[in-house]
């Protein structure tokens, strides 16, 4: 018996009965039919309480599918503009640590105060040392302290740390962090100012990753919203099919 069911389901997996993207369609164009149709079964009139919410939870799974539909359509495509530097999820926190190491190891050098975390060392040696950290992000490491650089230490350990690690911060804003690495510029010598690029361009990185994952979000989570209807929707279609062959 057991291999009986088996040979079934191989069978039943090769069935030609449609591509997957042609029960897609078959699914978007069928579902948006619904409505016409159902309102024309209804004469035009909303009944009582049970065909009402049906009508209305129909109205909303038609509502969160067209929405879907257009994140589907519309959001990979901004990704492919948008963001030039795209990674999985799994890669997100070693990336994240790569930043922050970077950071640190950036502020050390250039100001000669070691950062708090434990990977950062002030770099010293013959030349500058450049290095890169995912697609958009590069800092160039100076080959000793700067005079006069401490305040790179300060805002970085303020500003810049807390961001690249996750928190909430007005780095995460474009014109906002622009402004604000233009004033840091105008309190440091010029020698520092390769060093305000370098975590310029770190914060730069990091506002991409986080319109990738707000995308992402958008992307694959309104399913939570249109699936749960469906489910709903389902349910009241029975109990209207029962309700009416009852009084037939």
């Amino acid at each position: 018996m057991a291999g009986r069911q088996q040979r079934l389901r191989r069978k039943v997996r090769v069935w030609p009965i449609g591509s997957a993207q042609t029960w897609l369609r078959a699914h978007i164009w069928l579902g948006l039919l619904c409505l016409p149709l159902l309102i024309l079964h209804s004469g035009f009139r909303l009944g009582g309480t049970l065909t009402t919410t049906l009508m209305v939870v129909l109205i909303l799974v038609i509502l969160s599918g067209v929405w879907g539909l257009v994140l589907q359509n519309v959001l990979p495509r901004l990704m492919v503009e948008e963001l030039p530097s795209e990674m999985t999820f799994a890669e997100m926190a070693y990336s994240v640590a790569q930043l922050v190491s970077a950071g640190d190891q950036l502020a050390a050098a250039t100001s000669g105060v070691k950062a708090d975390a434990a990977t950062a060392e002030p770099v010293g040696g013959a030349g500058p040392v450049i290095v890169a950290v995912g697609r958009l992000a590069s800092v160039r490491m100076p080959a000793t302290p700067i005079a006069e650089a401490e305040g790179l230490a300060v805002f970085y350990r303020e500003q810049v740390a807390p961001y690249l690690s996750g928190s909430d911060s007005p780095l995460a804003s474009a014109s906002r962090a622009a402004t604000l690495f233009r004033d840091l510029k105008a309190q440091l010598p010029p020698a520092a100012h390769d060093a305000v690029d370098g975590l310029e361009s770190l914060c730069r990185q990091r506002r991409y990753w986080d319109s990738q994952a707000r995308m992402h979000f958008w992307l694959h989570n309104w399913l939570w919203v249109h699936y749960p209807l469906s489910v709903a929707l389902l349910v009241l279609l029975a109990a209207h099919v029962v309700s009416a062959l009852r009084y037939w």
